[in-house]
């Protein structure tokens, strides 16, 4: 009997969505339908291929020239307090050791920090190493952009590295937040970067409590970008610190309207702003045949790994400097993250049809700065994906699907995806 099948009644027509397959119907027949039902699910799996990494990421500086008040590095400086960068020698040795493991291509791989432009010399001297040596899906660097000049965009537009940009609102948030004056900084650095015909480029927002307190609430943010025209990404805040959450969680009316107005942004091909991250992963999904095994893929260490700046491996950048958490952790800790991470441990996440999009920062749960369940007993993200689904299902009977998947795949898929 096949268990991941979500069946839908829209208009009088009955849909079946096959959560394992990424099948959608248009039920005609019941017969047909009863016999597919009856049918057995087989589970897919993902292999490991030692020649592959899906994403490697460097912490070039554990330090920071900021000190945003919701950080969950401790200023840059995550869990060892130390103020350092990753040396030359301590990059070769990390490039020989992937070289030796036989690593040959990699999806993505982030320079990271702290604020990784502190250790510019490093990054200018490892781009065209690492172009040399492997097959680079995308470069990535997150950055407060304090540090953007010229000379740098256009090295990074030469490799055609994707920046990302910290800036969360308008000048008064921001400001207050992450210090005075980073918010001309932030916007200045993108600004140069356009003018220079530098596309590849957003910003990333964290929504705060301290938004809510001064009158900004999240579509307030995500309108600001866009009235700006520029791309942008808004993520709530993950803390441990209540004077940083904020009281009003986003609710289902407030999620469902985004996915809305995430359709038509892509329909319009318009790509100010963030597209809905529910509808993302369906997409991502349908489109490639994309998989979350686990909650956090990137925990696998077969498929990405995150060195610390000083060149210990963990499964997550959450993680650098403790020890636990390191990549070969003891056997305790090994455990309690291998059940974390893992979806068939969970009796609700099974079976469920949702179960190959579902995915969450198994580091902010185990840090306890998120909570899989709010509403114990009941997943409410499979009410958000089969918002979704029927979202499809009106544009499949408005004949706009292959459209809509076409230009997601053209224009919005951010990096190189694996099945």
């Amino acid at each position: 009997m096949r268990k991941q099948l979500k069946e839908i009644i829209t208009d009088n027509k009955k849909y079946v969505f096959d959560g394992v397959t990424f099948g959608l119907y248009k039920i005609t027949d019941e017969n047909e339908y009863k016999i597919y039902k009856e049918g057995e699910d087989i589970q897919p799996y993902k292999t490991i291929d030692k020649s592959y990494r899906s994403k490697i990421v460097f912490n070039f500086s554990n330090n920071c020239n900021l000190k945003c008040k919701y950080c969950y590095a401790d200023g840059g400086t995550y869990s060892t307090k130390h103020k350092r960068i990753m040396s030359r020698d301590v990059f070769d040795e990390l490039i020989s050791h992937l070289q030796d493991d036989g690593v040959k291509r990699i999806d993505i791989i982030s320079f990271f920090g702290g604020e990784p432009l502190l250790n510019y010399d490093l990054i200018k001297y490892a781009l065209p190493l690492l172009q040399q040596i492997f097959k680079v899906g995308t470069y990535e660097i997150i950055t407060n952009g304090w540090f953007l000049s010229i000379d740098k965009l256009l090295l990074f537009q030469k490799y055609n590295v994707r920046l990302v940009i910290s800036c969360d609102g308008p000048e008064i948030i921001t400001d207050d937040l992450r210090g005075s004056g980073t918010f001309q900084r932030a916007i200045q650095a993108y600004k140069s970067a356009k003018n220079l015909g530098y596309n590849n480029i957003s910003m990333s927002a964290t929504y705060t409590k301290k938004h809510e307190e001064m009158g900004y609430t999240y579509d307030d943010v995500v309108n600001y970008f866009e009235n700006n025209g520029i791309k942008a990404s808004i993520s709530r805040v993950l803390s441990n610190n209540k004077d940083m959450i904020p009281e009003r969680a986003l609710s289902f009316e407030d999620i469902k309207k985004d996915i809305d107005r995430s359709i038509i942004k892509i329909i319009n091909k318009d790509k100010s702003g963030n597209i809905n991250p529910f509808l993302y992963r369906v997409l991502l999904s349908i489109v490639y045949g994309a998989r979350s095994f686990n909650f956090c893929d990137d925990l696998n260490s077969g498929w990405q790994v995150s060195y610390d700046y000083d060149g210990k491996a963990y499964n997550c950048f959450h993680f650098w400097g403790d020890e636990n958490y390191s990549l070969y952790p003891n056997e305790e800790t090994a455990e309690k993250l291998i059940k974390a991470n893992d979806k068939n441990s969970i009796e609700i996440c099974k079976n469920c049809w949702a179960k190959y999009f579902c995915k969450v920062c198994t580091a902010a749960v185990l840090q306890g700065t998120y909570d899989l369940f709010k509403e114990k007993g009941k997943c409410i993200d499979q009410d958000i994906y089969e918002y979704v689904i029927r979202c499809i299902i009106r544009i499949t009977e408005q004949g706009q699907i292959d459209e809509l998947f076409q230009i997601f795949k053209d224009d919005f898929v951010e990096y190189k995806v694996s099945a």
